[in-house]
């Protein structure tokens, strides 16, 4: 089912209508800063900065958006990819765009997402590789914040927020769909999924119990005879396959 009439263009796609969501769990927040309604919408790209196609991406967004778009880049550069030079003179090009430098987490956290509209969870920098399954801090972050993220369609960052109803993902050319969707973006849309992120559990995005589970299945290989939890066979017979 379309959820947004306004986005026609079958290269994007929204996450709403496609969540999966438990009704039982604690919400992911109760009360969260709010950003300031747009324009202009506001983007986060937050973390290792070492991606230079979501650096020239982001400048596509911020030539085509002017004022309605602004872009707040920050955490640690990595030289090797997204020299300090290359970030200063991109923003001294576009006074849409900032370098705010390193933060602090979990301390800053709360702060700068409440800050943005949007963050920028697209990676480039392994294609084929770490870039299709990497689930990077940036999107449990901000989400457990309430913020909407955007990713490249067809990735597993991409997959979580189509499957969890976290934002929009984005087709090729992102040079393209990134400027159009944010040209296209409207506020109640962005409401809504926003709306949609604060009634998630917030396990999807802070380890409430996984911890504790593994710690309990370590307690019971150590002790209790070294069985496997839940299946009642010793580690040495899941080995060689043999019956207990």
């Amino acid at each position: 089912m379309a959820c947004n009439s306004w986005m026609t263009s079958a290269r994007y796609s929204s996450a709403l209508g496609k969540s999966q969501r438990s009704a039982a769990g604690a919400p992911a927040s109760t009360t969260r800063a709010e950003p300031v309604p747009p324009p202009p919408w506001v983007i986060g790209w937050f973390g290792v900065i070492k991606c230079r196609r979501s650096l020239e991406i982001l400048t596509r967004v911020a030539d085509a958006m002017g004022d309605r778009v602004r872009i707040v880049v920050r955490g640690i550069l990595s030289e090797n990819d997204v020299p300090a030079a290359l970030m200063a003179e991109t923003c001294r090009r576009h006074p849409n765009m900032e370098f705010a430098g390193r933060y602090a987490n979990p301390a800053d956290l709360a702060r700068i997402y409440g800050e943005v509209h949007l963050v920028w969870a697209a990676d480039f920098l392994d294609a084929g590789g770490n870039t299709d399954w990497c689930l990077p801090n940036r999107l449990y972050e901000g989400c457990l914040h309430d913020v909407v993220a955007i990713a490249s369609r067809g990735t597993a960052t991409g997959r979580m927020i189509e499957t969890l109803g976290l934002g929009w993902t984005l087709a090729e050319p992102l040079e393209e769909t990134a400027p159009a969707f944010v040209r296209a973006l409207e506020p109640a849309a962005y409401a809504e999924v926003r709306a949609r992120i604060r009634r998630l559990p917030r396990a999807h995005f802070v380890d409430e119990t996984d911890t504790r589970d593994l710690v309990e299945v370590l307690r019971r290989l150590a002790g209790g005879g070294g069985q496997t939890a839940g299946t009642g066979r010793r580690p040495a017979d899941l080995e060689t396959g043999r019956a207990s």
